[in-house]
């Protein structure tokens, strides 16, 4: 990640979220290292103006204690068993949303690969 520029890390990110999303949805999204970078992947949404899904995100970390997704794997992990049950509907829910294509991230990336082609 530290060779990548930030226009390719945020393309990174969207590119993960998505492909954790579609093979198995948030509850695997946050069991894999994906988890990792929920934070970035948030702000990366942001900056190509996703917000539709930016803020599906946001209300799948909500599902977190304090609304705070850690960094850490193992401590996530451990969260992860606690919430999982009761978060799993509102999961679902966001995967349903985020699979039926609201917003065209392929769109959205195409977009900011031609405004930063420079760093590509």
């Amino acid at each position: 990640m530290d060779s990548l520029t930030d226009p390719q890390k945020v393309f990174y990110y969207i590119q993960n979220l998505a492909r954790e999303i579609k093979k198995g949805g948030f509850s695997q999204f946050y069991r894999n290292s994906s988890g990792d970078s929920v934070h970035e992947i948030y702000d990366s949404l942001r900056i190509i103006g996703a917000y539709k899904t930016a803020n599906m995100v946001m209300s799948a970390n909500d599902q977190f204690p304090g609304k705070a997704v850690p960094k850490d794997s193992s401590e996530r992990q451990k969260i992860l068993e606690q919430v999982q049950d009761s978060a799993n509907d509102v999961w679902k829910e966001l995967d349903q949303k985020f699979l039926s294509q609201e917003e065209d991230l392929n769109a959205f990336n195409i977009e900011f690969i031609r405004k930063n082609k420079d760093f590509f």
